[in-house]
This record gives C-alpha cells, structure tokens and sequence, in this order.
C-alpha cells in the first residue's frame, strides 16, 4: 500500500491537470505522406538541361562549391495534416551512396512555426543520392524527396585501393580523378551503364567521353562542365551523415 501522502499529493497533481486543461499526449510524429518536400536544382556554370531531365534530377557537386546548388523545401505535417514546428531537417546520403557531402556544404532548420523548412547541398565530392531526413519523436523518418549527385571528384589517390573516397580528410580534384584504374573517368568511358558508369556523365548526355573531363563550349564561359575546370578545388569531406 502506497503512503497516503503520496496518495494524497497524486490527487492533487491530478486535480491541478484537470483545472489547467493539460493534455496526457505524446509529441506528435512526423508522417511522409502528409508531409511535402520539394527538390530545385540552381546550376552553375554551364548548365545542362539533360541534367534537369526525367530520370533525374542530377546535381553537379564540387568539393569547393562552386558548381551546382540543390535546394529542398516543403512542409512537415503529422498523420493529421497538422504542421509541425520546431523539428529538425538536414540532408543525409541514402542507400549505399559513396557520395561525401563537403564540411559546411550544407544547411540543417528547425522548421518554422508553418512547418516549413528549406535546406541546401551545395558541396561533396562521389556520386550517390541525397535524401531528406526530419526529426520525430518516436523514429525519424525520410520524406518522399531526393537527388542525384555526380561529381568531378571521385578517387582518393592513383591507385584502386584509394577508391571509394575517404571521409573526414580532404580532398581535391587531380588526376588521380581521371587515371585511377578502379574509379577514375578514363576507365569508365563509354555508353552509361547504370550502377557501373552512369556516375561519371557529368553532362548527362548518356555517355561518359572525353567531354566528362575538358568540358563543353558554355558561352560565355568558355570550356566548362568537366573534371579539368574543377583542378585543385577540394574541401574537407565530412562524414556521413545519418537520419537522424
């Protein structure tokens, strides 16, 4: 038997929440389906429009950030289409990407009092796919939104044992991107195979060329959209980031 006192004082407690109205419910969850997530590809220099096109969209990243931009917005709302504020969204590598988004690449929100949000990858290194992952307080969920990611930057060094890229440490473009006999452009040429080359087709015009590498006449900018205009851009490779 419980001490009356205790009793006594769990009354009262019970009574104070009755008078104040208080709810006795959980933080609502975040849901997928009610929520929306939108995904605008800003290119750089020397856009493709192949890029932008169905079966997409791809995003050309750099590690220094200077090529392309991909912007997620959209609303968080629970099973009820309520909105939610305050939770937490941040872009994060689905699946088995090897792709490495850039130390301060990126941007994390909370979402405002609408629910809404917008969040922005504009630097990594690899190829893989970027997600959206929002906070909950049961499990964290993907919402229903995600982009391709290809990038002038792909191997760790000359040799296979280098390739994929690492995480946490620099990394450049350099040859090493071009000769490596594992994972560099060079022994990727030819028709885009999906899962073998499709990776390396920087133009996204189905083939993996010599115009991956030197660029594309892009007016005004001249050769444009290849590993050679990236030479010596780097960044720090974070690691990878989980959901949540």
């Amino acid at each position: 038997m419980l001490p009356r006192t205790v009793s006594k004082m769990s009354l009262v407690l019970g009574i104070v929440v009755s008078l104040l109205g208080l709810p006795c419910v959980a933080a609502a969850q975040p849901d997928p389906a009610m929520s929306t997530c939108n995904v605008v590809i800003i290119q750089g220099p020397c856009p493709s429009a192949a890029c932008l096109a169905a079966g997409g969209p791809v995003a050309r990243l750099c590690p220094l950030g200077d090529w392309d931009k991909i912007e997620f917005r959209g609303v968080v709302r629970d099973a009820a289409a309520v909105p939610l504020a305050g939770i937490l969204v941040k872009p994060v590598e689905v699946g088995a990407s090897t792709l490495n988004l850039a130390t301060g690449g990126f941007t994390t929100v909370l979402t405002n009092a609408l629910g809404e949000f917008l969040i922005t990858v504009g630097a990594g290194s690899g190829c893989g796919r970027v997600g959206v992952c929002v906070g909950g307080p049961l499990a964290p969920i993907f919402l229903n939104c995600s982009a391709i990611v290809r990038s002038p930057d792909v191997a760790g060094g000359p040799i296979p044992a280098t390739c994929p890229l690492p995480t946490g440490v620099n990394s450049f473009v350099n040859a090493s991107d071009i000769t490596n006999g594992a994972c560099g452009y060079i022994v990727k040429f030819g028709l885009v195979v999906p899962g073998f080359n499709d990776c390396y087709d920087l133009n996204c015009n189905g083939v993996v060329n010599a115009s991956d590498i030197n660029g594309t006449l892009c007016p005004p900018f001249g050769l444009n959209g290849g590993v050679l205009q990236h030479f010596g851009h780097g960044g720090l490779l974070g690691m990878r980031n989980t959901c949540p």
